[in-house]
C-alpha cells in the first residue's frame, strides 16, 4: 500500500515537540594479559611398602609399586618431578649396583619409569652422605641449564641425603626456575631434630652463596620430615646418639634452634613462602597415616604471581572436573596407597611478570548521531620492569554498522603506556533497539581485551508533522520486505518473507514491486499495520486527509475475498475510517 496525508479532516491532540529518552549503559572493563609461562612441579616420596613386592622403593617395571608410581606421575602430568627414596638398586651406575640383595633384575628401573612418563632429563647425586642407600632425583621434560647439590662443608659430614639442585631451561622465558629437592632426616628424637636443623642451615647457606633471593624463581620441595605439630626446640650442645660418621661443621655454634617450620630457617625478611596444598576433601596431610611431612616452598617472586597447588589422592580422584587439570582418566582408588606411604603433591606456577593490556571506553554510551570524538576507546599497556618491547594493538568492533574505531591499530613505543582511538557511531536510519557494541583490543602474544559501549538509537518510528498544511507521502522505495517498514509496526510481528512478484503462495508479509515497493501480504488470518504520526506543529491539528493506493498482485479463482480496513487511534480511542476499506 502507498499512503499520503494532507490536511485537514481529523483531530490530533498537541504532542511534545521532542522526545527525550535516557539510557544508562554499562561499559564492561576486561583486562587481558600476555600468556604466562607456566610450569607444573611435583614432589613424590615413593618409599614405603617395604614388606610388599618389591621390597625396595621403585622396583622393576610391571610390579605394582613401579606401575602405580608411573600412573600417578602420568596423571599429574608435571613438567618437573622430584622424587625421594629412590634406592641404589633402582639405578644403573649406583655405587652398589653390582650387588642386588633381593636378587631382582639390576636394570635401571628409574630409566624405565622416565621412559613411560616422558622425562628425558634426570639429575641424581651420588656424593657421599650419611644415608648411602636412598637417593633423591629431579626429573624434567626440559633440559637443565646447570645441576648441583647441597652438601656438607668440606670439614663436615652432616647431610642425611644429598639435596639435588637443577636450573631448568623452560621454553619461552629467561626467568628459568631453580629447583631443589630435599629429604631430611626422620623421627622426632632430639638428635634427629638437631640434624634437620643443620640440614636446613646448609640449604639456606647454599641459596645465599648462589646469590638467590626473593626476586629469583626458586622452588624447594620434598620430604622435610618436619612435623608441624612439634614445638620449637633449643639445643645447647651436641646431642648424643648421633651416627658414628656424623661430623658437625666447625662453623656451627650453640645454641641451635630446631623448628618444625621450614620457613623459620630463612633470614629476615624471608625470601620463601611455605604453601599449604590440600587434598580434594580439604585435608592437608601428606603422609597417608597422618602428618604433614612434605612441603612446597616458593620464593616471593613466584608467590607474587598466580599459583595453585594440590595433594594427589587417588581415592578422591573421581572426575576431571574437580581439582587442578590432570591428564587422562581418574585412577583406581588404591593407586596412591600401592605407590607409597606418602601422597604426591604438585603445583602450577607462573615464571614471568605479566604484560597487561587494558581496554576501556571514555563513556558508557553515545547517540548514533554523535560526532566523531564524542567517545574514545582508551588502551593502556603495562609492562614488567625492563620490558621495553614495542607493541602494536589491533582494534576491532563487533558491529561496524553501529560503531567503528579510528585508527584501527595503535603503536606503543617503549615509553608509551596510553593511547586512544575515536569511536565513530553509525547513523543507520533504522528504528532498531539500542545496541551494545563490543570493542576488542588484540596483539600478538597477548590475550584479547574487550570493553563495551551502548549505541543509542535516534531513529524514531514516526512521521513528523511540522506544518498544518504539510503533505507526507510514503512510497516505500527502500523497503525490501525483510522487516517492518520505517515508521510502521506489524502485528503479529515477524514473518517477513522478502520480495514477491505475485507468484508465491506462502502466507506472510512481502515487498511487492521493483521500481516502487508496496508493503503487503498473503493473508493467513488478520494482520495489522500501524503507522505513527507526531504533531510537532505547536498547535492542535483539527482535521486530516488520509488516502492510500491499493494494489492486488495475486488472486485465486473462486477464492475468499480479502480486504483492507483502516482506523484512526487517537487519545486511546478508535475511529473507524470506513471509506478507506478495500476488497
Amino acid at each position: 500500500m502507498k499512503v499520503s496525508v494532507v490536511s485537514p479532516l481529523v483531530r490530533f491532540p498537541p504532542l511534545p515537540s521532542s522526545l527525550i529518552r535516557l539510557f544508562v549503559g554499562l561499559g564492561i572493563l576486561l583486562t587481558s594479559t600476555l600468556t604466562a609461562v607456566e610450569i607444573r612441579v611435583a614432589s613424590f616420596n615413593i618409599g614405603g611398602n617395604f614388606g610388599a613386592d618389591p621390597v625396595f622403593s621403585l622396583g622393576n617395571q610391571g610390579t605394582p609399586d613401579h606401575d602405580s608410581v608411573a600412573d600417578i606421575l602420568n596423571r599429574i602430568d608435571a613438567d618437573v618431578v622430584v622424587i625421594q627414596e629412590i634406592f641404589d638398586e633402582d639405578l644403573v651406575g649406583a655405587p652398589d649396583d653390582s650387588s642386588v640383595a633381593d636378587g631382582t633384575d639390576p636394570s635401571d628401573d628409574l630409566a624405565d619409569l622416565t621412559a613411560t612418563t616422558g622425562y628425558p632429563y634426570r639429575h641424581t647425586v651420588f656424593q657421599t652422605s650419611l644415608d648411602f642407600t636412598l637417593r633423591s632425583v629431579i626429573l624434567s621434560r626440559y633440559p637443565f641449564l646447570s645441576t648441583d647439590a647441597v652438601t656438607s662443608p668440606s670439614d663436615a659430614n652432616e647431610i642425611t641425603r644429598v639435596h639435588p639442585v637443577a636450573v631448568v631451561d623452560v621454553p619461552g622465558t629467561t626467568n628459568d626456575p631453580t629447583i631443589i629437592t630435599v629429604h631430611l632426616n626422620a623421627s622426632g628424637a632430639t638428635e634427629n631434630r638437631f640434624r634437620r636443623a643443620i640440614e636446613m642451615r646448609r640449604l639456606v647457606e647454599y641459596i645465599e652463596d648462589e646469590g638467590l633471593d626473593e626476586n629469583d624463581n626458586l622452588i624447594i620441595l620434598g620430604d622435610f620430615n618436619l612435623n608441624l605439630v612439634r614445638t620449637q626446640l633449643t639445643i645447647n650442645s651436641l646431642p648424643t646418639s648421633l651416627p658414628n660418621s656424623f661430623n658437625l661443621g666447625s662453623d656451627v655454634t650453640f645454641p641451635v634452634i630446631a623448628s618444625a617450620l621450614p620457613e623459620f630457617y630463612f633470614p629476615s625478611p624471608n625470601i620463601i613462602q611455605r604453601l599449604v596444598p590440600t587434598r580434594l576433601n580439604g585435608a592437608t596431610n601428606t603422609f597417608i597415616n597422618g602428618g604433614i611431612l612434605d612441603h612446597i616452598l616458593i620464593s616471593n617472586s613466584i608467590a607474587s604471581r598466580p599459583f595453585a597447588t594440590e595433594i594427589y589422592d587417588s581415592t578422591l580422584d573421581t572426575s576431571n572436573a574437580i581439582g587442578l587439570p590432570k591428564a587422562g582418566s581418574p585412577l583406581n582408588d588404591n593407586s596412591s596407597t600401592t605407590a607409597s606411604d606418602h601422597f604426591a603433591l604438585f603445583g602450577d606456577f607462573e615464571l614471568d611478570d605479566i604484560t597487561t593490556i587494558t581496554a576501556n571506553v571514555s563513556q558508557s554510551s553515545l547517540l548514533e548521531s554523535d560526532p566523531v570524538g564524542t567517545a574514545t576507546l582508551d588502551i593502556t599497556i603495562s609492562r614488567p620492569t625492563g620490558n621495553n618491547d614495542p607493541i602494536t594493538v589491533n582494534l576491532a568492533t563487533s558491529d561496524p554498522t553501529e560503531a567503528t574505531v579510528s585508527p584501527s591499530s595503535l603503536f606503543f613505543g617503549p615509553s608509551v603506556t596510553n593511547l586512544s582511538a575515536d569511536i565513530i557511531p553509525q547513523l543507520d536510519n533504522i528504528p532498531d533497539p539500542n545496541q551494545t557494541v563490543t570493542f576488542t583490543a588484540s596483539s600478538t602474544g597477548l590475550l584479547d581485551s574487550t570493553t563495551n559501549i551502548d549505541v543509542l538509537n535516534i531513529d524514531i518510528a514516526q512521521y513528523l508533522l511540522t506544518s498544518p498544511t504539510q503533505n507526507i507521502t510514503e512510497t516505500f522505495d527502500l523497503f525490501d520486505g525483510t522487516n517492518d517498514p520505517l515508521n510502521w509496526t506489524s502485528t503479529p510481528p515477524g514473518n517477513w518473507l522478502g520480495d514477491d512478484d505475485g507468484t508465491s503462495a506462502t502466507p506472510g508479509k512481502y515487498a511487492y514491486g521493483t521500481s516502487e515497493a508496496s508493503a503487503g501480504l498473503i493473508p493467513d488470518g488478520t494482520t495489522t499495520f500501524d503507522g505513527l504520526y507526531l504533531n510537532d506543529t505547536g498547535a492542535e491539528i483539527r482535521a486530516m486527509e488520509i488516502s492510500y493506493d491499493a494494489e492486488q498482485w495475486r488472486s485465486i479463482t473462486s477464492g475468499a475475498s480479502d480486504n483492507w480496513t483502516a482506523e484512526l487511534l487517537t487519545n486511546d480511542a478508535s475511529i473507524p475510517l470506513s471509506p478507506l476499506a478495500f476488497t
